[in-house]
């Protein structure tokens, strides 16, 4: 199954094995579930973890595991 948000300007596809931010398809951390995700003002929380652009990697927040549970 895949699953497409976006949101001004900022795109944001996913499957089960692969994200793709922007057209750019991005390694995610393991066992990042993909199945919940949410962009809010261009940035993108997926599955408790945030997207950080100029790292281009997935991290855990406070608030990615806001948006998680909410």
């Amino acid at each position: 199954m895949r699953r497409i948000s976006i949101q001004n300007g900022t795109s944001c596809i996913c499957t089960k094995n692969k994200v793709v931010i922007n057209g750019e398809e991005v390694k995610i951390p393991k066992g990042m579930r993909t199945n919940s995700q949410t962009i809010i003002n261009g940035r993108v929380f997926i599955g408790g973890y945030e997207y950080i652009p100029k790292k281009k990697c997935f991290k855990k927040t406070l608030r990615a595991l806001w948006e998680l549970l909410w």
